[in-house]
């Protein structure tokens, strides 16, 4: 069994001490999202853990207990997003200067090759144009040389919720211009039950959950963002 930690959230920047701690107990409960009284039990032991994938922007506070799990031997590895994107884009990630710093220090521990860095979501707007992912794109790729053997990179897809959140920002729909994507390069156990009906998330809670989580930009030390992003 691969457990994917997680879609719903980014588990290493926000809640490594309850991943940690559902490593302790073994198991962790899911909601389905659009059936909130359905829960199933996934058991995270060793023995059933094949292997986990980590997706996140920030592993800083996952990386001092990585020791942890590889004593208890899980296999393990990450896909690490960084885009270099302005803040009117990614409001609350680290600096791409702390991302990149972490993200070296996370593949010097564990081996560049399971560190897969993601180039994603390619948002085409008037702040991150075409030329400008190239600039970011190659910008990073030389920072990250060395330190990983693979990168992925997909464009943001155009549904409702994006579209209304984006329209301030000149968002442009990759698939309705085909100039554009032509001169795209880039080489390329489950129960029913009531007992859980209070699902408050704490650092002891069984239960994972998703949803947009919101720091003051403060959180990554970033206030002087706009010293540093003269450089990007």
């Amino acid at each position: 069994m691969i457990i994917s930690a997680s879609r719903r959230t980014d588990i290493p920047a926000f809640y490594s001490k309850w991943f940690m701690n559902r490593i302790k107990d073994g198991y962790v409960l899911v909601q389905n999202p659009y059936n909130t009284k359905q829960i199933r039990k996934v058991f995270l032991t060793p023995f059933q853990v094949d292997a986990i994938v980590f997706w996140t922007r920030n592993a800083k506070p996952l990386i001092p207990y990585l020791d942890d799990l590889d004593k208890l031997g899980y296999n393990y590895y990450f896909q690490y997003t960084i885009t270099g994107y302005k803040r009117e884009l990614e409001r609350f990630t680290p600096s791409p200067q702390k991302a990149i710093e972490t993200f070296i220090e996370l593949s010097d521990k564990i081996g560049k090759e399971k560190v897969i860095w993601r180039y994603d979501p390619i948002i085409l707007s008037d702040y991150s144009n075409y030329n400008e992912h190239l600039r970011l794109f190659e910008k990073i790729s030389n920072m990250l040389e060395n330190k990983t053997d693979k990168v992925v990179i997909s464009f943001a897809d155009s549904y409702k919720k994006i579209t209304n959140n984006l329209k301030n920002i000149g968002y442009k729909d990759i698939l309705e211009n085909k100039t554009i994507i032509k001169r795209i390069e880039f080489t390329q156990y489950q129960q029913n039950t009531e007992t859980y009906k209070d699902k408050k998330l704490t650092e002891d809670s069984p239960f994972i959950t998703g949803g947009l989580v919101k720091l003051p930009p403060n959180k990554w030390g970033f206030d002087n963002f706009e010293n540093l992003e003269n450089d990007w």
